[in-house]
């Protein structure tokens, strides 16, 4: 779980600036969430924390692409939808996460 944190702190730290960022000028923040994503895929993670990294993956990959329907003025629906699975991935790693702990 050490090797992943910097790279969540990264993330919400770009989730912040993408957040605030107009639709206009979104596209690079999304390219810098994809670089971010690739890294955390890219971790060498310890078998017993498989299932919380495939689960944040999951997480970022939604988010990701909750911000490129946003861009690509989707409806508000689909796009709320898609925020919202990526909320439930991220309850997800967040369970998983305290089960390592224990």
């Amino acid at each position: 779980m050490e090797k992943m944190e910097p790279f969540i702190d990264k993330w919400d730290d770009a989730i912040v600036i993408a957040e605030s960022t107009s639709r206009m000028s979104l596209a690079p923040q999304i390219e810098n969430l994809q670089e971010i994503r690739r890294e955390t895929e890219d971790l060498k993670i310890s078998d017993c924390a498989d299932e919380a990294h495939e689960a944040l993956i999951a997480y970022m990959d939604q988010t990701i692409d909750a911000f490129i329907a946003f861009l690509g003025q989707e409806d508000d629906e689909k796009v709320n939808r898609l925020f919202s699975s990526a909320q439930d991935s991220m309850r997800d790693w967040s369970e998983l996460v305290e089960e390592i702990d224990e």
